[in-house]
């Protein structure tokens, strides 16, 4: 693993070039990006989250998971439904810690969301309710959360591992699970 993550132009007059990279993870690195497309977040194996913006590190939070961070997606809505005051957008990550932390656009914690009882691989906000998150894990089971009180108020069960959950246009959620079907 090369612990980058590379910013590509896709445009025609620049097609196949490399913006920038974010570097200085140690460990494999998954990438969220915020409302603009000059701000970035990257987390990793090495368990830092790291903010960039246009490129440049502003902010790194080293052990901002006890273990290793499998996603980041970013949070967003229309009016401040995170706690303490948070102004959207926000952060989710996930990790092999069993939670979800929700982080402010600029690295503040917000909430720790515990409840799962092993790694938690995917976390993705449910864009028809900008007040819930959707989250899948190793113990079978996809868990909706409501980011105000930091509460599941659903749990979806299945027979095996969840690798990840989106949400649909139709207000549906899919999930990608390894039970053999």
């Amino acid at each position: 693993w090369a612990a980058t993550a590379r910013v590509w132009s896709v445009c025609r007059a620049h097609a196949g070039n490399c913006i920038f990279t974010l570097a200085g993870h140690s460990h494999a690195v998954c990438v969220a990006m915020m409302s603009t497309t000059d701000q970035f977040v990257t987390g990793a194996q090495d368990k830092t989250l790291r903010f960039w913006t246009n490129g440049q590190l502003t902010k790194t939070i080293p052990e901002a998971h006890s273990d290793i961070i499998r996603c980041i997606s970013p949070l967003v809505s229309t009016t401040p439904l995170l706690p303490m005051s948070a102004v959207p957008p926000a952060i989710a990550s996930a990790s092999n810690d069993m939670t979800i932390k929700l982080w402010t656009a600029d690295g503040a914690p917000l909430m720790t969301l515990s409840g799962h009882q092993s790694f938690v691989f995917h976390v993705t906000q449910v864009t028809s309710d900008t007040r819930l998150i959707a989250s899948a894990s190793d113990d079978m089971t996809v868990k909706i959360w409501d980011i105000t009180t930091g509460q599941v108020v659903q749990n979806l069960l299945h027979a095996a591992t969840v690798w990840q959950v989106r949400h649909l246009a139709t207000g549906d959620l899919v999930s990608a699970c390894k039970d053999g079907v």
